[in-house]
C-alpha cells in the first residue's frame, strides 16, 4: 500500500443495519415482568406476582419513557418473530400437503389435498348489522318538516295488532 492511499476500514458493514436501541438498565425482576407481559400476554398484576415485585412499582416503572419505549420495541420484535414462525409453519404445512397429495394411500386424502390447493382463498369476514327500531326514544323533526305516523292495523278476528300491512 502506498502512504498516500488511505486504507479502507475492515469492519464497515456492507448494508446499513437497523439501529437496535440498547436495553435500559433494569432490575432482573422488572426485566422478567416485562418479558412475561410481552411473551405470555399476562396482566401486570400476574407479571408482578410471578416476578416477585410490587404491582404499583411495576406500573410506575412501565410509565417511564425509556422503559415504555423498550417495551414497545420488544413487542414489535416479538410480533415480527411470531410472524416469521407463522410463515415457516405455513410453508411446512404446504410441503406436507403436497407430500400427502402425491403419496397418500387413501383416495379421499389425495382428493382433499387437490381441493385444498385448487380452491380460491376465502373472502374477508362479513359484517352483520342489526337495527332495532322497536325501541322508544326521542325523535328530531326539522322545523317545517311534516311528520308521518304509522299505526298498526288491528286484526279483526283476534283483536291483536297485526304486524303486516294490508292494502285496501
Amino acid at each position: 500500500m502506498n502512504a498516500r492511499t488511505p486504507s479502507k476500514p475492515a469492519n464497515k458493514a456492507l448494508l446499513p443495519l437497523p439501529k437496535v436501541p440498547q436495553p435500559p438498565r433494569m432490575r432482573p425482576a422488572l426485566r422478567m415482568a416485562v418479558e412475561l407481559i410481552i411473551e405470555l400476554g399476562i396482566s401486570q398484576r400476574d407479571a408482578s406476582r410471578r416476578a416477585g415485585m410490587n404491582e404499583t412499582v411495576l406500573g410506575r416503572a412501565l410509565k417511564k419513557p425509556h422503559i415504555a419505549a423498550y417495551v414497545e420495541h420488544q413487542k414489535a420484535v416479538f410480533l415480527t418473530d411470531m410472524l416469521k414462525l407463522k410463515d415457516r409453519a405455513k410453508a411446512i404445512a404446504i410441503a406436507q400437503g403436497i407430500d400427502l397429495m402425491h403419496s397418500a394411500q387413501s383416495e379421499a386424502v389425495r382428493a382433499r389435498m387437490v381441493e385444498l390447493f385448487a380452491s380460491e382463498p376465502r373472502p374477508g369476514a362479513s359484517v352483520a348489522v342489526q337495527v332495532n327500531v322497536d325501541r322508544g326514544g326521542y325523535e328530531f323533526v326539522r322545523p317545517g318538516a311534516r311528520m308521518v305516523e304509522i299505526s298498526p292495523i288491528t286484526d279483526e278476528p283476534s283483536g291483536d295488532d297485526d304486524s303486516q300491512a294490508i292494502d285496501e
